[in-house]
């Protein structure tokens, strides 16, 4: 297939997240949606109907339709279903946690390897206009803050915060420092779910830089940022604006400058950059390495509060 042909795609799983993927497949270029896969029959046909694609209630069904597919199912599904689609032959965008522990994401990683086939991880934040451009201005960081508070949302209730929402910071961390690091020490504690609702965490990266992380579903509005010490002084990415801010030392101390920031849709951009991988061959930015490494340190952070249950 050449790469300014249509890659047939399918997604798996059209919960919360899923119906945006699909619905964000329907104007990209490059990309052509083939059928949406859920076992919640009225959900599956609703957005079969409104996308113009098919409905499909088997996700093994795929293969014969689609040369791509984005699995969005609950983590614990995550396993079963990409393991089915790369053995295959599919390229692959699986939602974060890349599955429900790290034996598991290996494997499903290595597979793809050994296939030379595309495994992409949807770790959103990546594609965020504030993270791109802070990403592009560090300059020797030394110590990394970042908080991600929230109001509680039902549809999370099976998943910890940390899983759910710090994964997010602990990937963006790790590609700040540009090394591997290790949790250090980790807090939590649980509210409303029986789960751990609200953790803060330090990270220790092997070239020594510090991060410091809180992410919480306890909090009446929501506050996502990352402040960033460098050598130039400080960075601070608002996420949720999707906006970034370079302080220097000035007369009146510490002065901001706004950071020049695109206006695109981070989910979409993310899709993009998977189906450009799927059809030049070429890496995703957030790689199934990635995907494992993000889950390593998340994995850690629950084993210091002593929580390892498996999603």
């Amino acid at each position: 297939m050449s790469s300014d042909e249509k890659i047939p795609v399918a997604v798996i799983g059209v919960g919360y997240l899923g119906q945006w993927h699909a619905r964000k497949l329907t104007v990209i270029d490059n990309a052509r949606l083939v059928a949406v896969v859920d076992v919640e029959t009225h959900r599956c046909n609703g957005m079969a109907s409104e996308l113009g694609c098919r409905a499909v209630e088997d996700y093994r069904e795929i293969p014969d339709m689609a040369r791509a597919a984005v699995v969005a199912v609950p983590t614990q599904k995550h396993f079963d279903v990409a393991s089915y689609l790369l053995e295959a032959g599919m390229d692959l965008l699986i939602e974060k946690p890349l599955a429900a522990d790290l034996t598991k994401a290996s494997f499903l990683v290595e597979a793809a390897e050994k296939a030379d086939q595309i495994m992409a991880v949807g770790l959103v934040e990546r594609f965020n206009p504030g993270v791109i451009a802070g990403l592009a201005q560090i300059k020797g960081p030394k110590w990394i803050e970042a908080r991600r508070l929230a109001p509680f949302k039902e549809r999370t209730r099976n998943v910890d915060v940390v899983r759910d929402l710090m994964i997010h910071d602990l990937d963006i961390a790790r590609a700040m420092a540009g090394t591997e690091g290790k949790v250090i020490n980790a807090v939590g504690t649980t509210v409303l779910t029986g789960l751990p609702d609200s953790v803060r965490a330090h990270v220790r990266f092997d070239n020594g830089v510090e991060a410091f992380l809180e992410a919480s579903r306890l909090h009446d509005g929501e506050t996502r940022n990352i402040q960033v010490i460098d050598e130039a002084g400080r960075l601070l990415m608002d996420t949720r604006a999707r906006a970034a801010f370079r302080y220097r030392p000035g007369p009146l101390g510490m002065e901001p400058r706004a950071l020049p920031t695109t206006a695109t849709d981070p989910l979409e951009e993310e899709l993009r950059d998977f189906i450009c991988a799927v059809a030049e061959r070429g890496k995703p930015r957030v790689t199934g390495r990635d995907g494992i490494e993000a889950l390593k340190l998340a994995t850690e952070v629950l084993e210091r509060i002593g929580f390892s249950r498996e999603m």
